[in-house]
C-alpha cells in the first residue's frame, strides 16, 4: 500500500520486457540491444528463439520480470552478455562461456575459417592442435566442419580446460576431439 491506496502490479508480457530490456540497453549506448535483450529474456524463460517469438503475447511470471530485470542491470554495468547466459555461439555451435574463457568474436570465426579450409584440403588426415584453446572454439568448430578431422584441445588453465571438455561434449564431438 502507499498512502492509503494499493499498489497493483501489473503483468507484462513475454513482448514487453522484451522492449523494455531492449529500450535500456539501447539507451546505455549497447549497439547489439536487440540481440542481447533477446538472448537474456530467452535465457531466463528457457525457451528458444522460436519458442520466444511464438509466446511474445504471453504474460511472465514476477520471478521471470525481477531475473530479467536483474540481469540487464548487470549487463548495464558492463557484464558481457555471454557471460551473463552462461553460452555463446561460435561457426554455428553453441559453446559453454565463464569467465575462464574469452568469448569467442566475430574475428575469431575468420581464423577458424581459414583453418577449416586448410584442413579439408587434408583430408581424412587432418589432424589440429589448438593450443591455448579456452572454450575450445576453433578445435571445435574445425571438428564440427571437417569430417574425419582429428583435433587435440590443449590448455593449461584447469577451469577452461572444464569449459573444453564441456563444450565438446555438448556438441557431440567426443570421438574425434581430445
Amino acid at each position: 500500500r502507499e498512502r492509503g491506496r494499493s499498489v497493483v502490479h501489473v503483468a507484462s508480457t513475454y513482448n514487453n520486457l522484451y522492449l523494455d530490456a531492449r529500450k535500456r540497453l539501447k539507451g546505455a549506448g549497447i549497439e547489439a540491444a536487440q540481440l542481447e535483450a533477446r538472448e537474456l529474456v530467452c535465457h531466463v524463460t528457457g525457451k528458444d528463439r522460436e519458442q520466444f517469438y511464438r509466446d511474445l503475447p504471453l504474460y511472465a511470471s514476477g520471478q521471470v520480470e525481477a531475473r530479467v530485470d536483474e540481469l540487464v542491470r548487470r549487463r548495464l554495468t558492463g557484464e558481457p552478455v555471454a557471460y551473463l547466459v552462461g553460452e555463446w555461439e561460435f561457426y554455428g555451435l553453441t559453446l559453454a562461456v565463464n569467465r575462464s574463457v574469452l568469448i569467442p568474436r566475430m574475428d575469431t570465426e575468420l581464423l577458424a575459417e581459414r583453418a577449416i579450409l586448410l584442413a579439408r584440403t587434408a583430408g581424412t588426415e587432418a589432424r589440429i592442435l589448438d593450443l591455448c584453446a579456452g572454450s575450445g572454439c576453433v578445435g571445435l568448430a574445425v571438428a564440427a566442419n571437417v569430417s574425419g578431422s582429428r583435433v587435440v584441445l590443449a590448455e593449461l588453465d584447469q577451469a577452461a580446460l572444464t569449459v573444453c571438455r564441456e563444450n565438446v561434449r555438448r556438441n557431440g564431438l567426443a570421438a574425434r576431439v581430445t
